[in-house]
C-alpha cells in the first residue's frame, strides 16, 4: 500500500470499527452530555441558527465536517480540529467562542476522539443530512441590493418643507409614522466633523474646519464631500470592512490555511 493512504486507511478502520460496550457508555456518560450542553445551541439539527454548516449530534454529522472541512480524526486527536478548537490554541479557532471548556472535559473529549470516537450504532444520522450549501443566485433574487431598479414615487409628507431632495420624503415618512421629528440643522462645524469621520474615518483639521465655515458660495458643502470621496483615506476605511469580511485572503489564514469558498465573489 502506498505510504500516502496509509493515515486514509487507518482511519476508515477506526470509522468503521464497531465501538465497544464500554466505549459507548463512556460516550454517553461523559461525551454527550458535554456535546448537549456546550455545542448542541449552534451545531445540532434542532439548532435555530446552525453554525458552519457542522452537525455534532450525529456520528455522521461528525464524520462529515462542515463548511470548512473535517472536525475529527478518530483516533487521532493531535489532527483533529475540534480538539484544536477546544484547546484555545489557535486565535482564529476557538470553541466553545464564549469561554474555554474546563481542563476536564477537554480531557474527556480528547479521550473520546483518541479511542475512535464511539458512537451507539444504533442511531440512525438522518440529521447529518441538514446542508447549508450556499446558493449566490437565490440570493440575488431575493436580495433587495440586485433588484431591479425601479422610479418610486416618494411618499406624501406631513411636513413640506423639510426635505431638500426625493429621498428625505422617505426617511421624513418613516419618522412621521412613528410620530417623530427630524433634529434641527447641524452648525457647520459640527456638520464637517461629522462627514470627515464618516466617509473618512477621520477628523478634519483646524483649517480645513475654517475654511469651510468660512465658505459661503451655495456648493461649499458638496465639494468638501466630493473631495473626500476622492481621497485614498475614503477607500481605506471602508475596504477594511471587506478585508475583515474575506479574512484579508481568500483563506481562512491559519495552520490548515482552509480556502474560503467564493469569496471572489
Amino acid at each position: 500500500m502506498p505510504a500516502v493512504l496509509i493515515p486514509l486507511f487507518a482511519a476508515f478502520v477506526a470509522v468503521g470499527a464497531e465501538s465497544t460496550s464500554e466505549q459507548v457508555e463512556y460516550f454517553e456518560k461523559q461525551v454527550r452530555p458535554i456535546l448537549a450542553e456546550r455545542c448542541y445551541k449552534c451545531h445540532s439539527a434542532q439548532s435555530e441558527k446552525q453554525k458552519g454548516g457542522l452537525l455534532l449530534d450525529s456520528r455522521e454529522g461528525i464524520l462529515k465536517g462542515g463548511e470548512d472541512g473535517l472536525v475529527i480524526t478518530p483516533g487521532s486527536p493531535e489532527k483533529s480540529k475540534l480538539i484544536e478548537a477546544i484547546n484555545y490554541q489557535n486565535p482564529d479557532l476557538q470553541m466553545p467562542p464564549k469561554g474555554k471548556l474546563p481542563d476536564q472535559q477537554i480531557a474527556t473529549l480528547t479521550e473520546w476522539v483518541k479511542m475512535g470516537a464511539p458512537w451507539p450504532i444504533t442511531e440512525t444520522g438522518k440529521t447529518a443530512t441538514v446542508t447549508t450549501t450556499f446558493d449566490l443566485e437565490k440570493r440575488r433574487r431575493e436580495h433587495w441590493a440586485w433588484q431591479p431598479i425601479k422610479t418610486q414615487r416618494p411618499p406624501a409628507v406631513k411636513n413640506k418643507s423639510w426635505p431638500s431632495s426625493a429621498p428625505d420624503c422617505f426617511v421624513l415618512a418613516k419618522l412621521e409614522q412613528n410620530d417623530l421629528h427630524p433634529a434641527p440643522p447641524a452648525d457647520r462645524r459640527a456638520l464637517i466633523r461629522r462627514v470627515y469621520i464618516d466617509l473618512s474615518g477621520l477628523p478634519p483639521t483646524p483649517e480645513e474646519v475654517n475654511d469651510f465655515v468660512h465658505d459661503a458660495s451655495p456648493k461649499a458643502y458638496e465639494k468638501v464631500v466630493d473631495r473626500l470621496l476622492a481621497s485614498p483615506r475614503f477607500g481605506e476605511r471602508w475596504a477594511r470592512h471587506w478585508l475583515d469580511l474575506v479574512r484579508y485572503s481568500e483563506t481562512l489564514g491559519h495552520e490548515f490555511d482552509y480556502p474560503i469558498h467564493n469569496a471572489w465573489r
